[in-house]
């Protein structure tokens, strides 16, 4: 269920990247935004509730409330935008936590390996890059 609202995240950015661009109107981009921000929330939520997985929760629903806020700023045809600004720090800060906890690891949520596990292609690939640096004995 996470992958596919990281789907929707990543279309979602297109629109918003060409009106920053200046392609296309605030309304349509915020309503698109704000409809991907509500689906983000609520998707925290069903993650929360029902497969009990709080920790992706909580991230999801951060970016959500950005997601909204941006939506806001955009429908409202705000100028000052320091609003906006101060809930993306926010968000940065605790994706900083999420990475520093995802990189260090705890006694409950264990250390995260970067370069994946046995079955991803990048893990593939630098246990079989290795392999082929080994001498033979």
């Amino acid at each position: 269920m996470t992958t596919a609202i990281l789907v929707f995240i990543a279309i979602m950015w297109i629109p918003v990247g060409l009106f920053l661009l200046g392609k296309g109107e605030p309304k349509g981009t915020g309503y698109i935004t704000g409809a991907v921000g509500a689906l983000v929330v609520i998707t925290a939520i069903v993650q929360a509730t029902f497969f009990k997985d709080v920790w992706t929760a909580g991230l999801l629903f951060a970016h959500g409330l950005l997601y909204l806020t941006t939506s806001f700023a955009l429908l409202a045809g705000l100028e000052d935008l320091r609003s906006v600004g101060n809930v993306s720090l926010t968000v940065c800060l605790i994706s900083l936590v999420y990475t520093l906890v995802w990189a260090i690891g705890t006694d409950i949520l264990p250390r995260v390996n970067p370069w994946g596990s046995t079955g991803t292609v990048v893990g593939f690939l630098v246990r079989r890059s290795s392999h082929r640096l080994r001498k033979p004995v």
